[in-house]
């Protein structure tokens, strides 16, 4: 398809409509507040209860375990916690670059720690200040931005299921997760790479995929981008391992790496809010497993708290470099 025909389809809006479709009129009606509302009582709700677990009398010997770790385990702690921060910014401009945006890296980095920080408030504040940095100080047109977002969260999905499923399947990391949850993600990337290949030629597949096939038929963008997803799952379940030997919990790497598939779905799925939705959901799922969640859901909170005080502090450098300032007055539309 040449340059000249997309533009007359819309660069990333295949025939126009779909784009037009999900774009709202109002970004905020009455129902949508009250709904994302509702979500956030849900979600402190479900925090209230993770915390009730975790800090409960049964529990105390590990919670002052956890609060006697050593000095290196706090900044090893941090180190994961800002690896999966700057894996994320990457991600984002990778998936950037077959759209023609040339955003700096560093600036796609400082813009994703601070939408983690925004992440856990209601209103999918995160969500909306990436678009806003990105409309008004980036100049990337919304036609830009949806099929952006999809090839993310396509990817993702793509390269995080397989692992998942490896792991609630077999429970440690041996060949017959390897071959589904690695080989599957593969697999699954490549096949998105190919069914993108044919969008190009059918408009139909175009319309559906939002025009995310703009990304996930480049087959380099989807091998560096399920690199760095894979990065990211071995920084989180990383943590969850930190985290559980501090308070001496048992846990297996295939059970680390299936809390942190968990959370990041959750991470990503979550209507109104990261902040009690994670924490309760891997909790629950050791529950589920017959173990013990009281400890889980402070392992879930531990990683919570250091994700908040990490992307808290680049949050804030982050905004002096992208002088959120300028973007919040800014008028620009595009």
């Amino acid at each position: 398809m040449s340059d000249e025909t997309r533009q007359h389809e819309g660069l990333h809006s295949p025939g126009g409509t779909a784009l037009e479709a999900i774009e709202p009129t109002r970004r905020w009606t009455p129902g949508r507040i009250v709904l994302q509302s509702i979500g956030f009582v849900v979600s402190i709700g479900l925090l209230v209860w993770a915390a009730s677990r975790a800090f409960g009398a049964e529990n105390r010997e590990s919670v002052d375990r956890l609060l006697d770790a050593p000095l290196w385990a706090v900044g090893v702690f941090v180190l994961l916690t800002a690896g999966g921060i700057a894996l994320n910014g990457l991600m984002f401009w990778l998936t950037l670059r077959p759209l023609g945006g040339r955003v700096p890296a560093i600036d796609m980095i400082a813009t994703n720690a601070l939408c983690t920080f925004l992440a856990i408030l209601p209103f999918k504040l995160g969500a909306v200040a990436r678009v806003l940095i990105h409309k008004r100080r980036d100049g990337i047109h919304f036609k830009r931005i949806v099929p952006w977002f999809a090839a993310m969260t396509a990817l993702a999905v793509a390269a995080m299921l397989p692992l998942a499923a490896a792991s609630a399947w077999r429970g440690q990391i041996d060949a017959l997760w390897w071959l589904l949850g690695v080989g599957g993600g593969v697999a699954c990337v490549a096949l998105g790479v190919w069914l993108s290949r044919i969008a190009e030629r059918v408009k139909a597949l175009r319309w559906m995929s939002v025009g995310a096939y703009e990304v996930t038929r480049d087959a380099r963008t989807g091998a560096l981008v399920t690199l760095c997803r894979w990065g990211d799952v071995a920084t989180l379940a990383g943590r969850f391992l930190l985290a559980a030997w501090i308070v001496q919990t048992p846990m297996g790497v295939g059970d680390a790496v299936l809390q942190a598939t968990l959370f990041f779905l959750i991470s990503v799925a979550a209507p109104a809010g990261t902040l009690g939705m994670r924490e309760a959901g891997v909790a629950g799922l050791a529950l589920a497993q017959s173990k013990d969640g009281a400890d889980i859901a402070l392992v879930a909170l531990t990683i919570t708290a250091a994700e908040l005080v990490t992307s808290g502090v680049l949050g804030v450098l982050a905004a002096w470099r992208l002088r959120v300032d300028r973007v919040l007055l800014s008028r620009r539309r595009v």
